[in-house]
């Protein structure tokens, strides 16, 4: 027997052995049987999510697809996915090619979805048992920060570039109130005077560490975060006080493509 045959017969015989399931499928061809029909994406409910941990929010989003899908049999749907974008540029693709039908987002990222893709606001969703929040700016109770006219030369942390409670709402609070900002590349970049510098801190734990530590004036998140003993530690939170707040706003939307047929609409909402 040629090398070639001996390495391809070793792996079917692999294969075989690992998963027979998957070989009986493939010789399905050979032995008569009729193969089974592929489900078409209009037969298919697809739920998306901005992600950095899709292995978490999965465990999260599939039964909600799949209870959804379920409800949908007459109307033609016979099973759901989930799809993950790693940011809201790809999300807004994702929506503009159709290829997810429903997502779940905070309201600055979904008027971005509404401008950008033509998506459309479906319900406002309570999310834990929440139907508004609103960002909090806090520092150390020894920072003569008092009020954000206090924040002109200083930095403050927000949490990441789509966070609707830890960036978008608080930049656009600081905007609103006359403030210009500034990004820095590192916590310890010095800001010009008549500017408030900004960082990102990637999570809601490190922005209160970095305050408590003293490496940034400030930080502003949820009243959510600041009121979770798990992101804003005890030990931490004596030491400092909230100045200020934004309005509130909701806790989260449900959208859907702009294409999706109406009837999945209705049903869905």
């Amino acid at each position: 027997m040629k090398l070639r045959q001996r390495l391809v017969f070793t792996m079917v015989c692999f294969l075989a052995l690992q998963y027979p399931g998957g070989i009986l499928a493939l010789d399905a061809e050979t032995t008569g049987q009729k193969a089974k029909e592929p489900v078409q994406r209009e037969q298919i409910i697809v739920i998306g999510k901005v992600s950095e941990d899709p292995k978490k929010q999965y465990k999260t989003l599939k039964p909600i697809a799949d209870y959804a899908a379920s409800k949908m049999k007459d109307l033609g749907i016979v099973k759901s996915e989930v799809l993950f974008a790693k940011n809201n540029a790809m999300m807004i693709n994702y929506l503009t090619q159709g290829k997810i039908d429903w997502v779940t987002e905070t309201p600055f990222s979904a008027m971005d979805f509404v401008e950008k893709s033509g998506a459309q606001i479906l319900v406002r969703r309570w999310k834990k048992g929440v139907a508004e929040y609103h960002t909090v700016f806090f520092s150390r109770k020894d920072n003569p920060i008092a009020s954000f006219k206090d924040l002109r030369g200083k930095a403050i942390a927000f949490e990441d570039p789509g966070s609707t409670s830890s960036f978008l709402l608080p930049a656009a609070t600081l905007i609103q109130h006359g403030f210009r900002l500034i990004e820095l590349a590192t916590p310890r970049e010095k800001q010009p005077e008549d500017m408030i510098g900004y960082v990102f801190s990637k999570n809601e734990v490190n922005a209160p560490a970095w305050i408590h530590k003293k490496i940034v004036d400030a930080g502003a998140f949820s009243n959510l975060d600041w009121e979770d003993s798990e992101r804003t530690l005890e030990v931490m939170k004596k030491d400092m006080h909230i100045f200020a707040r934004s309005v509130s706003v909701p806790r989260s939307l449900e959208l859907v493509r702009k294409n999706l047929p109406q009837p999945i609409k209705d049903r869905l909402k």
